[in-house]
């Protein structure tokens, strides 16, 4: 585990160092920085609050169904890839199943599987794929939030139809 963080901080150090002598300005070195230091934390947090995005969401799709009239003249398709793609780190499949794992988004999954953690799983839950980026499986991450969400139940999550990705899930469930 120790290996696994100083290789992490090595990483970043030696991208630093290459951004730096090749004169990039200081706020692409930071915004970098954010980016690889922030890529999976998304996830976590997401988890962590999982109880009160679902019920956010919950209430959000209801005022959405009141102005089911204006829907067709607002942007809604891009709106919900930035805000999704912010919060859930979403790839927007169309087939949002947030809610069934725990607000962590099973296409996050290196191998694409959709209904659990691949025999890999390394202890603490980290990602056997991503092994070196310190990213914990999101099947582990959605056991959590299902747990933060007060969710006992264990149910498949429905398979992608791959038709709809790209699509709006929000437009979907009006």
């Amino acid at each position: 585990m120790y290996l696994l963080k100083l290789n992490q901080q090595l990483s970043y150090l030696f991208i630093m160092f290459i951004l730096y002598h090749k004169q990039i300005p200081l706020s692409t070195l930071f915004f970098i920085n954010m980016y690889i230091m922030s890529k999976y934390w998304r996830r976590e947090w997401s988890v962590k609050y999982a109880k009160g995005l679902h019920i956010f969401y919950n209430r959000f799709i209801r005022v959405l169904r009141r102005f089911k009239p204006l829907l067709p003249y607002l942007p809604i398709t891009p709106i919900e890839r930035f805000v999704k793609g912010i919060m859930f780190d979403c790839t927007m499949c169309g087939n949002c199943r947030l809610g069934v794992n725990g607000m962590s988004c099973p296409q996050n999954c290196p191998k694409n599987l959709s209904n659990g953690p691949c025999g890999g799983v390394r202890e603490g839950g980290y990602c056997e794929v991503e092994e070196f980026a310190n990213m914990k499986c999101v099947f582990y991450l959605g056991e959590i939030g299902r747990k933060n969400m007060g969710d006992t139940k264990n149910e498949l999550i429905p398979p992608l139809n791959h038709s709809l990705k790209g699509s709006s899930s929000w437009l979907k469930e009006i």
